[in-house]
């Protein structure tokens, strides 16, 4: 008679060898090249500077449901997390290591079992720890050997884990935390409707970073027409403070080709008080913008808005330094959509 117990420890030993679920889905960016090799720009931008973003929700529910295309890395994040109409968050950036954060945090994100697990991996787990979350999260080839880079891991550690910089956004809320609390109720670290949401979403492979100049018009063009030929309309493109230095529309007007009538675009300046400073943000309309289809948007009509009650823009442009420009803006910056 063939012994039992052997087959059966056999049988559980290759059982705990397997996945834990079903492999997530490749980034759906994976197969877009930029036609124009886009030269890196080190901008040191990485942690979560816009501290507020609680005051970007009533904004959000104006947006239709569609992707969310924005700068940068964990604003990407965070706003797209606070978006119940999302379908794609497109993380888009000049900086390598912008794009090398987002991959990574993308990844964190797929092969956690839950919020909990992801905060371990994310500000505790060591190198070998991720791939082994990475295997029994069934991530692909290209992920794994991403996590398994040690410049990867190093760039991780030091610039995230270890930054003073990311202290606010790591540091778990407390019952003395109210409502003016940088990222009250807002951080997907520490709440699981929000985390859920993104890891949804990242699993599905419906969030991705690409290293784009939003001023090189061939590589935005052809971003946006890959969105089209797979069906992704935009619901939010939110360019952060980026507005500062165009001298012209044009790097909106080209979403367009995207966007739906009601897609919002969202902007950022600073509002001053005598003992603090934060960032406000403010909504647009793209049929607002744009009253017909071929119009553009006209950054001297908008000028007006500092004397326009009708138009109440904050796009304005002085030949002052940027803190003089902001200070400016600020009695004319509203948490609102236009």
């Amino acid at each position: 008679m063939f012994p039992l117990l052997p087959v059966l420890w056999w049988i559980a030993i290759a059982w705990a060898d397997l996945p834990d679920r079903q492999q997530p889905s490749r980034n759906f960016l994976r197969d877009f090249s930029p036609p124009v090799l886009t030269a890196g720009q080190i901008t040191g931008f990485y942690s979560p500077n816009e501290e507020y973003p609680q005051n970007l929700i009533p904004i959000l529910q104006e947006a239709p449901g569609g992707a969310y295309m924005t700068v940068g890395t964990e604003r990407g994040f965070i706003g797209a997390s606070l978006y119940s109409g999302i379908s794609h968050l497109v993380l888009m950036d000049i900086d390598p290591k912008a794009v090398l954060f987002n991959q990574m945090n993308i990844a964190l994100l797929k092969m956690a079992k839950d919020r909990n697990h992801y905060l371990h991996l994310r500000l505790n787990a060591t190198q070998n720890e991720w791939l082994e979350a990475a295997k029994k999260g069934n991530l692909d080839g290209e992920t794994i050997e991403l996590l398994r880079n040690v410049k990867n891991a190093n760039f991780w550690f030091e610039t995230v884990r270890n930054s003073r910089r990311f202290e606010r956004f790591h540091r778990a809320p407390s019952g003395m935390d109210s409502a003016e609390t940088p990222f009250h109720g807002v951080n997907y670290l520490f709440n699981d409707e929000l985390f859920g949401r993104l890891q949804r979403l990242a699993r599905a492979g419906k969030i991705d970073s690409v290293q784009i100049n939003m001023s090189n018009d061939r590589n935005v063009k052809a971003l946006l027409e890959h969105l089209r030929q797979h069906n992704i309309s935009l619901g939010v493109l939110d360019v952060s403070n980026m507005w500062f230095y165009w001298k012209s529309g044009d790097a909106i007007d080209r979403f367009k080709r995207v966007s739906q009538p009601n897609s919002l675009l969202i902007m950022t300046a600073i509002e001053y008080t005598p003992n603090d400073w934060r960032f406000k943000y403010r909504g647009f309309r793209f049929d607002n913008l744009y009253p017909t289809q071929t119009s553009s948007v006209d950054f001297r009509r908008l000028e007006s808005s500092m004397t326009d009650s009708a138009i109440r823009g904050p796009i304005v442009r002085f030949p002052v330094p940027f803190i003089s420009r902001c200070k400016a803006i600020a009695q004319q910056f509203f948490d609102a959509v236009w």
